[in-house]
């Protein structure tokens, strides 16, 4: 999910439910346990994005997404559905933006449950960083990197 709110004054944060056709709504992201749906609480534009890892294939799904103000009051405020369908190949995005500064987002797909490694190496070869290593399910992934060595 992707959104851009223009303000965020006296809100505490944002929660994701999902259901699927046949299942109630259920809260699977919030403010309370995830910091990247936390508000800033400014009067600046901000972008948001969150990712569902724990998705079935062709499966449908609708996601709501809901903001808490400061008095506790929950508004509902964008409604989407979705249908996952998995890569039908390994593929690796372009980072964005690019260039970046201070960072930028590393986006890949696996088409089959798979180890995956990504490793950042500067103009001369030499390894700068490790940012993915490990067993990964077929699916899309995104990884952020702050350029730090």
């Amino acid at each position: 999910m992707h959104w851009t709110v223009q303000n965020e004054i006296d809100i505490l944060g944002y929660t994701v439910e999902r259901k699927s056709s046949d299942s109630p709504w259920k809260q699977i992201a919030s403010y309370q346990n995830d910091k990247n749906l936390l508000c800033s609480n400014t009067d600046l534009e901000k972008s948001y994005n969150w990712t569902d890892y724990n998705l079935e294939n062709n499966n449908d799904y609708i996601y709501r997404l809901s903001h808490t103000n400061i008095h506790g009051e929950v508004t509902i405020l964008k409604t989407v559905q979705a249908n996952l369908v998995l890569p039908e190949q390994a593929y690796m995005h372009n980072a964005y933006p690019n260039p970046f500064n201070p960072q930028t987002t590393i986006q890949y797909q696996i088409h089959k449950d798979a180890q995956v490694e990504i490793t950042i190496y500067n103009i001369l070869g030499v390894k700068v960083r490790q940012l993915v290593r490990g067993q990964y399910t077929a699916g899309s992934y995104y990884k952020i990197w702050d350029g730090y060595f």
